[in-house]
């Protein structure tokens, strides 16, 4: 586990990394915070901070201490990053949300001993209001922090059409395995993005396709729980041009502590990886399930990409 300074230069770089990203902007103003709380507990529904940010720079949007929110003053493109430890009770919720607007990112406790990381893309305007909506009574400690990221990844252009090198997707989709099924079948149960720069992710086809050359970061986080008496082990593999470079893996088995009536009990597995990958114009991006032993699973899937630089 990173101790106190290495987290604050991991924010530190996370910062720059992005802000070097972001589209060059002669009238508009960067933003980025990252907030590490070593001692975070909840018994409002409003997640309040109990330390300083670690870095809070620009003025595209401002981060209230009193009330743990954040008020977005320029529209664009902001880049959230959850960083949650697993503490205390099994499947408590911790919701990201846009004031009068809705959901933009969630998370389930897995338990004692898990650690999650979410990452979302809102597309917001001057005068939304972003807060963490908690559900949980421990949410950080000394040993495992909370990690609170935000940044503005792209400011909106003036002028709506063409937008210059910004490319950008989140997405949430399905796995549903009833049955053991075949390796290397490509996951296409998405919703509609709820953003989609560029146009470059095709919900219907389960592909995003590079529109510009440059380096991109992918995010991809599982949620694995078992229906009735299910269970198994499931692999799911991101890959670039049906190349595989990168998987990520859940085990969804009982808990033996637990028992509801004849079934037995076993919290959500959430599993999560992040890519930096270098496009060429044309490449394809896409997920693939790898089962081995698995059956009566679903797993809910929060897929996030956008170019970096």
């Amino acid at each position: 586990m990173a101790s106190g300074p290495s987290y604050m230069l991991i924010c530190i770089l996370m910062l720059m990394i992005v802000r070097e990203g972001v589209a060059s902007s002669e009238f508009l103003n960067d933003f980025g915070l990252c907030i590490v709380d070593k001692a975070l507990t909840s018994s409002a529904p409003y997640l309040i901070f109990s330390t300083d940010p670690v870095v809070e720079r620009g003025s595209a949007a401002r981060y209230s201490k009193l009330s743990g929110k954040i008020e977005i003053n320029d529209d664009g493109t902001y880049l959230f990053i959850i960083h949650r430890p697993g503490l205390g009770i099994a499947f408590q919720p911790l919701l990201l949300v846009v004031e009068d607007w809705g959901i933009i990112a969630f998370t389930l406790n897995s338990g004692e001993r898990a650690t999650f990381t979410a990452h979302a893309l809102a597309e917001l305007k001057r005068g939304n209001v972003v807060y963490v909506y908690n559900k949980a009574d421990v949410v950080g400690d000394e040993n495992r922090p909370f990690i609170f990221s935000v940044f503005l990844l792209y400011h909106k252009p003036i002028v709506s059409f063409p937008r210059a090198r910004q490319s950008a997707f989140s997405v949430y989709g399905l796995v549903y395995i009833i049955e053991q099924q075949l390796a290397d079948s490509m996951i296409d149960m998405y919703a509609p993005p709820d953003v989609n720069i560029g146009d470059g992710f095709d919900s219907r086809a389960g592909v995003f396709t590079a529109p510009f050359q440059g380096l991109y970061v992918f995010h991809l986080a599982f949620t694995f729980v078992r229906i009735d008496d299910g269970g198994g082990y499931v692999i799911v593999a991101l890959q670039v041009n049906g190349d595989t470079k990168a998987q990520v893996s859940g085990l969804a088995v009982p808990d033996a502590e637990m028992m509801f009536r004849s079934t037995s009990y076993g919290p959500p597995q959430n599993s999560a990886i992040t890519v930096a990958q270098n496009l060429n114009q044309g490449d394809e991006i896409t997920l693939r399930k790898i089962i081995a032993q698995a059956e009566g699973i679903i797993g809910y899937v929060s897929f996030v990409g956008y170019l970096l630089s």
